[in-house]
């Protein structure tokens, strides 16, 4: 474990090549790693509990809702 101040993070990519090596690395660090792969699964990981994601790696190219519409929904939902 590399920090002592672990992050949620959740990694929204619809390849599962990159969300698996990135939460290697970021799991190596210590860090908590849930993944998404599509914007849809995005939004309810985010209405679930809002304040459960430190950190949003987002793909902007991703079946169903892509990274903009995901921007776009939380900018309209605060």
């Amino acid at each position: 474990m590399i920090t002592e101040d672990s992050k949620n993070i959740l990694i929204a990519d619809d390849s599962v090549f990159f969300r698996t090596k990135l939460s290697d690395i970021l799991i190596e660090a210590g860090h908590m790693v849930r993944f998404a792969k599509d914007g849809r699964e995005v939004i309810n990981e985010i209405k679930i509990d809002s304040n459960g994601v430190d950190l949003l790696i987002l793909d902007l190219q991703m079946p169903d809702i892509d990274g903009f519409g995901v921007l776009k929904w939380i900018k309209e939902n605060g």
